[in-house]
């Protein structure tokens, strides 16, 4: 006798699979492939601002890696869904020295304190957001430093 009853719910790699052949439906969110965030100069007035867009559409796993100790602004995002989960991974790939890394209006943190990433060379720094489910112009971020 099997240990499993043919309609019994587990996690496995064929999960999609299953679904199909037994007429199931899988809900909620649809992951998919870590996107590379780019960092583009922009000059006005001869100030140079080092900005980092944000497509939601794009993915829900963003990686950003820092090469320079410029000051750089990540931008309200675009294209956010209510209730969805975004992670940013940010990892230096030299020493920032006290560059410092700003967020839109849309990125809010517990007691409005903005994060302070770590700037050691190969260290790993990660924001998890949750679009605002009463308002999704923002996302509600916790932040973890210095993974390494």
């Amino acid at each position: 006798m099997s240990t499993h009853a043919t309609n019994k719910s587990y996690v496995d790699t064929n999960l999609a699979l299953r679904l199909a052949k037994t007429g199931g439906s899988l809900t909620g969110a649809t992951w998919v492939q870590p996107h590379a965030l780019s960092i583009v100069d922009q000059t006005v007035l001869g100030v140079t601002t080092h900005r980092v867009a944000v497509n939601c559409s794009m993915s829900n796993t963003f990686t950003l890696s820092l090469a320079s100790t410029d000051d750089i602004i990540i931008d309200d995002p675009t294209n956010l869904s209510s209730g969805c989960t975004y992670v940013f991974v940010v990892k230096n790939t030299v020493a920032r020295g006290a560059a410092t890394i700003t967020f839109g209006s849309s990125y809010k943190f517990a007691g409005g304190v903005l994060p302070e990433f770590n700037a050691t060379s190969g260290a790993i720094n990660v924001v998890t957001a949750i679009c605002d489910p009463f308002d999704s112009t923002k996302l509600l971020c916790v932040f973890q430093a210095n993974f390494q």
